[in-house]
């Protein structure tokens, strides 16, 4: 069968003429299908589309295929909706552009419908001129060899957010070798679990912006060494409510900043990651964080001695000789694979509710501030 009509004929038309060559009637048509003479004049008309049944039977009784029929339908259809695609790209750029229900969702752009104030919104929230424009920030992540380092688009935007929070904070001037002598002493908060609530005011004598966001979802961030311009500025998720975590992440990025190690942007650790594949920056900043906290030596000395039987007096006992948190403790010795994930667990103590009253805070409903200084 041949199809003299135009791109996009109307398929009653093509059914019309196909009658007209052979001198049938729609009567005929309805009788030769098995279809109410109703049916039959609904197609022609348009008023019922041709569905794959139909198609199948016009083929039989006209010819060309079913694949045909449907085509002549789809394209007929798609031909007359209205071409408002070009909208549509733009509204799905800027989904792709950055996690924009979520950020709608936290209170860091407004929610509307009005695309246009959307589109300003999020120009403003990364800096750039359009959303056809990259966001300037370039970090490098905690990954294995093996692994992209490529950050997401929603790390990015958390990085961002932490960025702006930062700019509210007025420290003092950032010297290396000022908190390089300081360490000591902002070890000591690490003794007890109410001392975290210092951290903040430490970091901020010392010229270190400090700031909590709440991760965005699927992200696996437990925080970032950040700059603006020569003022460093430590950013943590806090994903993991645990005393271990808070401060092998304050130490870890930390030592990211006196190592001048730019833009660091740390993410949950792959388990099955050999050692040896482990960024050499990220290796080194974990291993400094751990040594700060409780020296390498010191720890070594109690596994050989106590090994495999980690009993919670002996864990106590070392904990209050070092002036160290217990929870510390066990949080190094799981890492270590001393003990499992699941030992000990009443010394991994929550922190976060503390923390968030003295640093500035965004995440978990809690009102951006400080209600302690």
């Amino acid at each position: 069968m041949e199809n003299t009509n135009p791109t996009n004929p109307f398929p009653g038309d093509v059914i019309k003429q196909e009658l007209e060559k052979r001198g049938w009637t729609h009567e005929d048509l309805s009788k030769i299908l098995g279809r109410p003479r109703p049916v039959i004049t609904n197609i022609i008309l348009g008023k019922t589309v041709i569905t794959p049944t139909t198609a199948q039977e016009l083929s039989v009784a006209l010819g060309g295929t079913a694949d045909y029929w449907l085509k002549l339908e789809s394209d007929y259809q798609l031909s007359q909706s209205i071409d408002d695609t070009g909208m549509i790209r733009e509204r799905a750029k800027l989904y792709e552009f950055a996690p924009l229900k979520e950020m709608q969702r936290r209170g860091w752009i407004t929610s509307t419908d009005d695309f246009e104030d959307i589109e300003k919104q999020l120009c403003d929230f990364f800096h750039v001129s359009s959303v056809d424009e990259s966001p300037k920030l370039e970090v490098a992540m905690r990954t294995s060899k093996t692994h992209t380092n490529e950050a997401t688009r929603a790390q990015i935007t958390w990085c961002y957010r932490c960025l702006y929070l930062a700019s509210a904070l007025l420290v003092k001037q950032y010297d290396p070798d000022m908190v390089r002598k300081a360490i000591p002493d902002l070890r000591k908060l690490a003794t007890r679990q109410e001392w975290v609530k210092e951290i903040p005011r430490f970091l901020t004598e010392l010229g270190i912006r400090f700031v909590v966001v709440e991760q965005l979802p699927k992200t696996k961030i437990d925080g970032a060494a950040l700059w603006m311009n020569d003022s460093p500025i430590i950013a943590l998720s806090l994903r993991f409510d645990r005393i271990d975590n808070l401060w092998h992440n304050v130490f870890h990025e930390l030592f990211h900043i006196l190592n001048n190690d730019g833009y660091r942007l740390d993410l949950e650790p792959d388990d099955e990651t050999p050692i040896d594949e482990i960024d050499e920056v990220e290796k080194r900043a974990n291993d400094e964080s751990a040594d700060a906290l409780i020296p390498t030596g010191v720890l070594d000395s109690f596994i050989r001695r106590v090994s495999p039987f980690y009993r919670r007096e002996r864990i106590i006992q070392f904990a209050n000789r070092n002036k160290i948190h217990p929870g510390i403790v066990i949080g190094q010795l799981q890492h270590r694979k001393e003990i499992s994930w699941k030992s000990n667990k009443e010394f991994l103590v929550n922190v976060r509710d503390i923390i968030k009253k003295t640093a500035l805070t965004d995440g978990w409903g809690c009102t951006i501030g400080r209600s302690e200084r």
